[in-house]
């Protein structure tokens, strides 16, 4: 996980300009709730066994959104609560409420034994109710542990909205610290701002306004700040900032990706999956290009985690299929001729679209708009991507002439795929016309053309083209052979029918 320091971002100065709603807190406030003892908080600020947030009777009906919890509905399907109590669960049935409003997860906020004097004793599981009554009907316990009136680190806020975002695609979800307020509050401000793309502001005022006096401490309002902030240089298509190494970005990406996903692109960036594979189906069409997972022991350059490319060869050759692969080496002819040519406009409005609306963001590009922001994204990466002595054997060890063959150079494996599934790609879209990236390809990994890696792309790009004409040879035979089995056919069941005796 990338931490904040390595992002090398200023958040306090960042946050400081967040107007904020308002809400009951001061720093002196919060410095003394934060030199008081664990024990003593429940004493001094909490009444003890008489706490307001461990019981009901305190609370009007429009403040228990969940009946016998004080709690409020953020959105839709994100409820911040006060934490239950096992007085509370069974009087007031609440996993059966949970259960009619859809709610199959809980978020914990709190450390064991936290608040340990306020509202009824303890369970043994350290919590104000045992997690384990909730998961024997259903609904899953979380419990990411952050101190009082405090937050966590932003690697561990990315983390559980990742968890968040999965819990969501099963049901709805309860969020719980003491009381409900500061902690929970700036949990989901936080997710609001990942997932909705709102601004810090937009998210505190939210959650401000559906539940009072969230979010207790100018350190938890600095979070969200900082959240905002990643996500504006870091969670958009198009990153803003370039000349960071590949991995950063890999990784910069993944944050924002749910764990599914995220598994998937290790190596290979979802933008430039996503380009790829649009680009591919405008050519050999949507039902012509698969991508097939082979079983392999180990890590696989070919295979990746996205699977090998197979397209369908005789969709090239159909009038749509020629005219499409035409404009895909016009634009690519383009891109290599003037390789420092920008699209202002696009580029600006990737920047700004938000990385978890890629899909929607790029369904109504062109081809030359999808190759153009490809080129973009390849100028962005540190360069060299790889030394020149390990890119040139690269080349070599991984050409097609070499599948049957155990890799002579060890490589960075993020690069290694990266490159590979690239020239792959352009092999498919540019046939015996491979030439024209070759340039390209080598600006993309060196970030200049130099003779010796140029002619390594060379050779390899036209081992890729003899490798793409078998693939063609082995569907045409295919093809015939499964025609001329429709034609026996067809003429065995004619001769049958004028065997038949004609009444």
């Amino acid at each position: 996980m990338t931490s904040a320091s390595d992002i090398n971002h200023d958040f306090t100065s960042a946050s400081a300009s967040i107007a904020l709603p308002p809400a009951k807190y001061s720093a002196f406030r919060s410095g003394i709730l934060r030199l008081t003892p664990d024990t003593m908080k429940c004493k001094l600020y909490c009444r003890g066994p008489n706490c307001k947030y461990c019981g009901w009777e305190y609370w009007k009906e429009d403040q228990m959104a969940i009946r016998g919890l004080y709690s409020s509905w953020i959105t839709d399907d994100i409820l911040a609560m006060a934490r239950p109590t096992e007085d509370a669960m069974e009087k007031f049935d609440i996993i059966e409420s949970f259960k009619k409003n859809n709610i199959t997860a809980i978020f914990n906020l709190q450390s064991p034994n936290e608040h340990a004097f306020c509202g009824p004793p303890l369970h043994q599981s350290g919590f104000s109710y045992d997690p384990e009554g909730f998961m024997r009907h259903n609904v899953y316990h979380y419990n990411f542990a952050i101190p009082d009136f405090q937050f966590c680190s932003v690697e561990t806020i990315l983390d559980i909205v990742k968890v968040m975002k999965f819990s969501l695609n099963e049901g709805k979800i309860a969020v719980h610290c003491h009381a409900g307020l500061g902690r929970t509050g700036t949990l989901i401000a936080c997710f609001l701002v990942l997932s909705k793309g709102m601004s810090a502001s937009e998210a505190l005022e939210l959650v401000r306004s559906k539940r009072p006096n969230s979010v207790q401490s100018m350190e938890q309002v600095v979070v969200v700040g900082q959240i905002e902030d990643i996500m504006l240089r870091n969670a958009r298509i198009l990153p803003i900032n370039g000349g960071y190494p590949l991995h950063s970005y890999l990784t910069w990406q993944n944050n924002f990706l749910s764990n599914e996903e995220a598994r998937s692109y290790p190596h290979v960036p979802k933008l430039m999956f996503q380009i790829c594979k649009r680009v591919l189906e405008f050519v050999f069409e949507s039902s012509g290009v698969k991508f097939e997972h082979r079983d392999y022991t180990h890590h696989e350059v070919h295979n990746c985690t996205l699977g090998e490319i197979v397209v369908d060869w005789k969709n090239l050759y159909t009038k749509r299929g020629r005219a499409q692969h035409r404009y895909v080496l016009n634009v690519l002819i383009r891109l290599a001729t003037y390789p420092f040519e920008k699209d202002e406009k696009l580029i600006q409005h990737f920047q700004m679209a938000a990385v978890q609306d890629m899909e929607k963001e790029l369904a109504d590009l062109d081809i030359s708009q999808l190759l153009t922001l490809l080129h973009c994204y390849m100028l962005l990466p540190k360069k060299p991507l790889a030394s020149r002595k390990n890119l040139i054997a690269f080349m070599e060890a991984y050409s097609p002439s070499n599948e049957n063959k155990a890799p002579v150079v060890v490589v960075h494996k993020v690069w290694h795929c990266f490159v590979f599934f690239l020239c792959n790609v352009l092999s498919y879209l540019t046939e015996q016309n491979y030439d024209i990236v070759t340039e390209l390809i080598t600006f993309w990994m060196l970030g200049d053309v130099v003779n010796d890696v140029k002619q390594s792309v060379h050779g390899h790009m036209r081992d890729l083209y003899a490798r793409n004409l078998r693939q063609q040879e082995a569907q045409a035979k295919i093809y015939h052979e499964n025609l001329e089995k429709k034609s026996n056919q067809s003429m065995t069941c004619s001769s049958i029918s004028s065997r038949e005796p004609v009444e």
